[in-house]
């Protein structure tokens, strides 16, 4: 009798371990193929952001000066170990809309042509890397300074924290509200005007008419 217990015992407990390994085993699946899932999500996503820098390398190639200096300041910044999470996903989101939007901008043939005529100027640029209009705007006008022939050299991008205060240098320190700003300036480095955010007009029509209102 005792024995006929103790077997009973053995299967009952044997049937237990069977339906918990059971109620288990989907789960342990599932959670592996999360798991698997999860890394081919993250390889893939690291192999995209890689054709996509390999992507942006050849095109800008084929572009100008300036758009090249201002990719490679904020690819730096990108890739500053000092910078925190939220910084570099900026700078990232920068990268990723500036080539497409230098390219989307549609210039103006006949007001780049008077452009050029105008000589030499200095532009500093204030924009945030977090900016959605900094993304927008500043790769347009770096468009029209690149199909008007201006220096890289006389470009400047000065990056802008969240209180609007400069991080990269110390220019207009007290702040500079709305970004971009752009700044207009002779040889001389004085200022002759300035754009707020957004143009007016367009980017080069703008830019026109400060160098034209110091005649």
């Amino acid at each position: 009798m005792f024995n006929e217990c103790k077997s009973n015992f053995n299967r009952n407990k044997f049937g237990m371990k069977v339906a918990c390994f059971m109620a288990v085993f989907p789960w342990f699946i599932l959670s592996c193929s999360s798991l698997i899932t999860s890394k081919k999500n993250l390889r893939d996503a690291e192999l995209t952001s890689q054709e996509k820098i390999k992507d942006r390398k050849l095109k800008l190639k084929t572009m100008g000066p300036c758009i090249n200096k201002l990719h490679n300041q904020v690819e730096k910044q990108w890739k500053m170990s000092s910078f925190s999470e939220e910084e570099t996903g900026y700078a990232a989101e920068f990268l990723n809309v500036m080539i497409l939007n230098y390219e989307n901008y549609q210039t103006d043939s006949v007001v780049l042509s008077q452009l050029r005529g105008e000589g030499g100027f200095l532009v500093r640029i204030f924009g945030g890397n977090w900016c959605s209009d900094t993304h927008a705007g500043v790769p347009a006008l770096y468009k029209v300074f690149d199909e008007m022939n201006l220096s890289a050299t006389n470009v400047e991008y000065n990056r802008v924290g969240r209180n609007k205060k400069p991080v990269d240098n110390s220019f207009e320190s007290e702040g500079v509200g709305p970004v971009p700003l752009v700044i207009i300036m002779g040889m001389d480095g004085k200022e002759i005007g300035r754009i707020v955010e957004v143009p007016k007009k367009s980017w080069e029509a703008d830019l026109l008419g400060i160098l034209q209102s110091t005649r």
